[in-house]
Parts: structure tokens; C-alpha cells; sequence
């Protein structure tokens, strides 16, 4: 039987190590509600996570603006509480890059959204829920 001061050591370490590579491959669903000035307005996104090489993050994404559906590729870091994230969305030969700033809470993501349309730079908040959780 260990000494409790072996034990204590040891359980410590799990505890550290048990924290680290933290998943977030997956689905997420969240509204972004955006504004500038008077105009607010909810721009519906979807973040796919496909891949995850160390912090850096791939995978595609959505969003929804004035009526125009936008996708693209999702690219950015996770650095197991935070992820930073661009999504090149295209629509109709347009493009608009949103940017998201998310802390990890459980099955949340819960930040900040930014995107600029013809010089207009939109903030807002945003909550993204797991809707297709994915594995490391």
C-alpha cells in the first residue's frame, strides 16, 4: 500500500493528466447575436470540428446572414478551455470571414462572435451547444 503522501502525488498527477486533451470534435449549434449601433440581429452558426493536431483545429462551418446561407472552412486553436476560430463562409460568390472567441464549459461553448460586411464590423455574443459530440 502507497504512503499517503505517494497517493496524494499520484492521484494529483492523474487529475492533471486526466484534464489534458480535452474533446472537441463535434457539432455545435448556436446562435450569434450580432450588432452594431441600433441594428441587432440573430445570425444562426454551426461549427464542425473535424480534426485536432495538438491546438490547431480544422473542420467546416455555417452561418446565416440576411438571408444568405454562408459555409465554409473552420480553422483556428483549442487550447482545451479555449477554442479561436475563423469560418470562411461563401455565399454566392461573396465572402464574409466570422471569427469566434469561445470558452468550454461542458457541453457548451460561450464567447464572443465578429464578422465585417462592406466596413461594418459586427459583435455579439454567442452560446454554442453539442448537438453531434465527436471523439479525440
Amino acid at each position: 500500500m502507497p504512503q499517503p503522501a505517494v497517493r496524494s502525488l499520484f492521484l494529483g498527477l492523474l487529475l492533471v493528466v486526466g484534464g489534458c486533451g480535452r474533446s472537441i470534435r463535434g457539432a455545435w449549434k448556436g446562435t450569434c447575436e450580432a450588432g452594431v449601433g441600433v441594428e441587432a440581429f440573430d445570425m444562426p452558426m454551426v461549427l464542425e470540428v473535424q480534426e485536432r493536431d495538438g491546438d490547431k483545429v480544422k473542420g467546416g462551418g455555417a452561418f446565416q446572414y440576411k438571408d444568405f446561407p454562408f459555409t465554409g472552412a473552420l480553422t483556428g486553436t483549442f487550447d482545451d478551455d479555449a477554442l479561436d476560430a475563423e469560418i470562411e463562409g461563401e455565399a454566392g460568390g461573396y465572402t464574409i470571414t466570422t471569427r469566434v472567441l469561445l470558452d468550454r464549459f461542458d457541453d457548451e461553448l460561450d464567447g464572443i462572435c465578429a464578422f465585417e460586411d462592406q466596413g461594418v464590423l459586427y459583435e455579439g455574443e454567442v452560446i454554442f451547444s453539442a448537438f453531434e459530440p465527436g471523439g479525440d
